[in-house]
């Protein structure tokens, strides 16, 4: 028949898209919240739901949610410090710890 056994056999899997997008909602209402929670946080509140840390992962991955955090500013000098100057611009150093 042309036909392998596993495709004869083969059963397409049950799709949880009604459940996944009622995680979503209930995500985005607790990210409205507090924006500030992860995917650990967010499965902690939603622990009653049944919802477990890799779903809660999985679903904010893909609809590109984050935590809104303040990022590190080390590249942003402050206005109170003294800026030095380079004092070996221009020396000639040609011998070793001549510094």
């Amino acid at each position: 028949m042309g036909v392998s056994r596993s495709a004869y056999h083969y059963r397409p899997g049950q799709t949880d898209d009604e459940l996944e997008i009622a995680i979503l909602k209930a995500i985005l209402d607790a990210l409205g919240i507090r924006p500030f929670y992860g995917y650990r946080k967010a499965a902690q509140q939603l622990a009653d739901m049944g919802v477990t840390r890799k779903q809660v992962r999985r679903i904010m991955k893909r609809a590109g949610l984050r935590a809104i955090y303040a990022g590190k500013r080390t590249s942003m000098p402050s206005k109170h410090h003294r800026e030095y100057p380079y004092l070996l611009r221009g020396k000639n150093i040609w011998l070793p710890n001549q510094v």
